[in-house]
């Protein structure tokens, strides 16, 4: 299994973790024109005792701040990767190594763009096809306009938008979504908000089982920009295994 929640799960066990006293944080986005974020972008399938990895590293620059504080990204891959994994075991990726260097060619012959609010809203993202866009729609963390302290929590109704896209047009959907400040910490000196995100689409009425999802991001008010998120997406069914799990994960190189 790859490095999923790595560096989240390395931070509760270690020692360089402390708490901090609760008190009001502002948390938002300062970028400026010129910066570069360097990102690890994974995505992973877990289904019938295979996991599916995908692994990117992308370098994105801001091109451009307005008098808004919305910032213009560009985003260009820097490294590409995939792995397959059988019951528990690695599968010989020999044959797969023209199909990886085709999407590696394929995934960096274009740019990606996006736009970023100073609160966290994704305002625009142009990435190609919804499974090559899913990953970076992870550094749309939607951010509270105003000071928040432990305990307290936000709506954020575009959390489980693009999974809506998933369903028919047909269908009547119900999509929510949300953030709570879970508590403050200083990882290896660096001061961080601890954010969990819980969400959900699907059917407002019938039998067809709606989507989940979970997970926790780790802000560092520092710096103001998001240093590492997980989501989890579950196919909630009544059955004792669903059809698998989504697991998406974002942490920084710098």
């Amino acid at each position: 299994m790859i490095t999923i929640l790595w560096w989240l799960t390395a931070c509760a066990g270690g020692k360089g973790i402390q708490a901090l006293p609760a008190a009001e944080s502002v948390l938002g986005w300062r970028l400026v024109p010129g910066q570069q974020l360097r990102y690890r972008l994974t995505t992973a399938w877990e289904a019938q005792d295979q996991v599916r990895t995908r692994v990117e590293e992308w370098q994105y620059e801001v091109t451009q701040v307005d008098g808004r504080g919305d910032a213009w990204l560009e985003g260009r891959l820097t490294a590409f990767g995939v792995a397959l994994d059988a019951l528990g075991g690695p599968v010989d990726e020999d044959r797969y190594l023209r199909a990886r260097q085709a999407e590696r060619d394929r995934r960096s012959a274009e740019p990606v763009s996006l736009v970023l609010s100073m609160d966290g809203r994704l305002v625009d993202l142009a990435a190609g096809p919804w499974s090559d866009a899913l990953p970076h729609r992870l550094l749309g963390l939607r951010l509270p306009q105003q000071g928040v302290s432990p305990g307290d929590d936000w709506p954020d109704p575009t959390l489980a938008r693009p999974f809506a896209d998933l369903w028919p047009p047909s269908v009547d959907l119900e999509v929510d979504g949300h953030h709570a400040l879970s508590g403050l910490f200083r990882v290896d000196g660096a001061p961080m908000a601890k954010v969990h995100s819980e969400g959900a689409a699907g059917p407002g009425a019938g039998d067809l089982p709606p989507i989940g999802l979970s997970g926790d991001s780790w802000w560092n008010l520092r710096l103001g920009r998001l240093h590492a998120r997980d989501l989890a997406v579950d196919w909630e069914t009544t059955e004792t295994q669903g059809p698998g799990q989504l697991l998406l994960s974002l942490e920084t190189l710098d």
